[in-house]
């Protein structure tokens, strides 16, 4: 507010701005006016009115040849005389405002994009919640309190005594779901198994390491293409980390176009993968190579090998397995590791599936015949020959899955339901 002296009295100005044009002598001439609207308030005799005050200023003169003038100043004797300023004269419309169009979209438009982004928002929250609110045993078919289990052999197609022992285990014994190492002088063998037996619960192990002295492989792809895989002997680093591990020379794009490889030849081999998991967790204990671990499960539409959820809270990731049911990955509600219980691997297994937990869970073994190859190759053949006989034939083992009600189900089962 300030004291209008034509007036005298207290006027609030409320200013617009618009462009005009003026053509005369073929000039380009561009001016910006500010019409002042004044409230105009008179204390002393107690009235009040609107009067309209015009000024402007010649902001710049552009030419034929486009160069900018010297702004002109102007005459205080004219500057508010309106006559002389080019104001439109009295019934006719207004100067067009370019910028009241955009000002109206971007007024309409914004809270209708809120709104759309909060509707998604929504719809997004209710799918987590109804994906994550059903037991996964019921959406399996069973009821929420069923233990089903899942007894899945790991390092298939690492030699041809793991080879015998998983197709042994699950021809005759309890072992319901293999994955196999693509990358292993085994793998052949098993592709072939795999091609006559369409119905054997096969996933892929996904290899990024080879740890024995004497038995050891490289990558599917050429050296150039995944150089931070290979070590100085020509095969895979022998650990995930550390000097001689894979993090420390690879990156998980390497790993990443290495896992395609595999899983695009166990397909072209004719194998129906199931499911996959990672050989000594390469793909698990790093975030960065975590989130190419859940992006190979969407893109192939398969189920993966999940730590409990107790894991997972261990290391700030409590909310990992609800965000991943929510993208429609499907997934054991319990994986069963940690420290050996028992002598024996025999004695070892009744132990933990004595005391198993309600839902889904997935325990995962290494089955493989003891000789004189499982020998030269690795140190603990005894703990593996005792699971393959554990979980073939063994009385004791079958009678407390009955006891307990164990149902035994493969990751075929899951894998169904995630495609369903």
């Amino acid at each position: 507010m300030y004291w209008h002296e034509t007036t005298g009295s207290y006027a609030i100005p409320f200013s617009f701005l618009w462009f005009c044009g003026d053509k005369a002598a073929g000039r380009r001439e561009r001016r910006i006016l500010a019409v002042y609207t004044v409230w105009t308030t008179d204390l002393s005799a107690g009235r009040c009115g609107v009067e309209p005050s015009v000024s402007s200023m010649s902001l710049m003169e552009m030419r034929g040849d486009k160069r900018v003038q010297e702004p002109k100043k102007a005459d205080s004797a004219t500057s508010t005389d309106a006559s002389e300023l080019s104001v439109p004269p009295a019934g006719e419309a207004p100067p067009r405002r370019p910028w009241r169009k955009p000002l109206r979209v971007a007024l309409i438009g914004v809270p209708i994009l809120g709104l759309l982004l909060l509707v998604c928002a929504v719809s997004i929250l209710c799918v987590l919640v109804s994906r994550n609110r059903v037991p996964l045993t019921v959406r399996l078919g069973y009821k929420a309190t069923d233990r089903l289990l899942i007894v899945n052999a790991d390092d298939g197609a690492m030699c041809q005594p793991a080879n015998d022992a998983i197709i042994q285990g699950m021809e005759k014994g309890m072992i319901t779901s293999a994955t196999l190492m693509v990358p292993c002088p085994g793998f052949p063998a098993m592709a072939e198994y795999a091609r006559a037996h369409p119905d054997m619960d096969l996933g892929v192990h996904l290899t990024h390491t080879a740890e024995w002295k004497t038995h050891r492989w490289g990558p599917l792809l050429p050296a150039d293409e995944v150089p931070g895989l290979i070590d100085p002997t020509g095969c895979m680093w022998p650990k995930v980390q550390g000097e001689n591990g894979v993090y420390g020379h690879s990156n998980p794009s390497e790993c990443r176009r290495e896992s395609i490889a595999q899983i695009d030849k166990a397909l072209t081999d004719g194998i129906d993968i199931t499911h996959i998991d990672s050989h000594m967790g390469t793909m698990q204990y790093d975030l960065r190579y975590y989130l190419q671990y859940i992006r190979l499960a969407l893109a192939y539409d398969v189920p993966l090998r999940m730590p409990s959820q107790d894991l997972l809270e261990k290391h700030g990731a409590g909310r990992l397995r609800f965000l991943l049911r929510g993208l429609g990955l499907v997934f054991p509600d319990h994986l069963i590791m940690g420290d050996k219980q028992g002598k024996t691997a025999k004695e070892h297994w009744l132990s933990v599936l004595s005391n198993l937990a309600p839902g889904v869970t997935e325990i995962y073994i290494h089955p493989a015949i003891a000789g004189d190859e499982l020998r030269s190759i690795t140190n603990s053949w005894r703990w593996r020959n005792g699971e393959y006989g554990a979980f073939l034939d063994d009385p004791d083992m079958r009678s407390l899955l009955q006891d307990k009600n164990i149902v035994l189900i493969g990751y075929r089962e899951l894998r169904d339901l995630q495609r369903r």
